[in-house]
């Protein structure tokens, strides 16, 4: 089933990168009026698992505090 979704519905960067973006703004909003705004920032995505070396999900997001 996997193998047919990704040969019959292609994702490509930009759709991802949408995605991306539109799920962090669902997050600020959601936290919107429960942390001062001032703390929440939303960064560029990335899109690919470089860098990650823990043995977790690969897809996924990572909150950070400042």
């Amino acid at each position: 089933m996997k193998s047919a979704l990704a040969a019959n519905a292609p994702i490509d960067e930009a759709s991802l990168r949408q995605l991306a973006q539109q799920r962090a703004q669902s997050v600020q909003q959601y936290l919107d009026g429960k942390i001062n705004s001032s703390r929440v920032f939303i960064v560029a995505p990335k899109l690919n698992p470089d860098g990650i070396k823990d043995k977790g999900a690969t897809t996924r997001v990572d909150f950070g505090l400042k």
